[in-house]
């Protein structure tokens, strides 16, 4: 005698294949800057007298608001968003959208504009950053970097995938102009 379940089970799992995911969250406040709140300006000690300032500016993707970051020497500053628990071991995407503004430079052997995590434990002490390059390119470091990238003047989508290291128990986000004078401007940033 054959099971009038199977046929119905059968159904039920290939309806449940063919349900659409739920869309992931993004982890960042107000990461289309729409807001104009949740980022903060991050001036490293050194970088104090760059003359770097931040502000939200209209011109962002699709005529919406955008981040704008500039500095009038070559520096290394950046924005700071929140802090949030992530889960060792799970793989987070990111993805942000810049534009340099024309006749900015980049300092030989330094990124221009780099996205960094800091991983933090439990204890909050910092562990070692990934940095996230405009190529797309994820490192532990940026130091010997061989050249200067040429930064995009039209917008440009970055994409990176990241595995929170074992021990973690926060990260912490920046998107720094590292190595660079002249303004950029960010938008739709996401981790996810």
């Amino acid at each position: 005698m054959r099971s009038r379940f199977r046929p119905l089970l059968l159904v039920f799992v290939l309806g449940l294949i063919a349900l659409p995911l739920p869309a992931a969250e993004n982890l960042l406040k107000d990461g289309s800057f729409e807001l104009g709140k949740n980022w903060r300006l991050f001036v490293p000690t050194g970088s104090e007298s760059h003359m770097v300032d931040f502000e939200y500016v209209k011109g962002g993707l699709n005529g919406s608001t955008a981040g704008r970051l500039s500095a009038q020497e070559i520096t290394r500053a950046g924005l700071a968003n929140t802090r949030f628990a992530v889960i060792p071991g799970e793989r987070y995407k990111v993805t942000f959208h810049y534009k340099a503004e024309p006749n900015g430079v980049t300092q030989r052997g330094r990124p221009g504009v780099a996205f960094r995590i800091n991983s933090i434990d439990a204890n909050k002490t910092v562990m070692a950053p990934i940095f996230i390059l405009v190529d797309g390119t994820v490192v532990p470091s940026i130091d010997g970097l061989q050249s200067a990238p040429v930064l995009a003047t039209e917008w440009t989508k970055v994409e990176a995938t990241v595995v929170a290291p074992p021990g973690v128990a926060t990260f912490d986000i920046n998107l720094f102009l590292w190595g660079y004078q002249g303004a950029v401007l960010f938008d739709n940033v996401s981790l996810e």
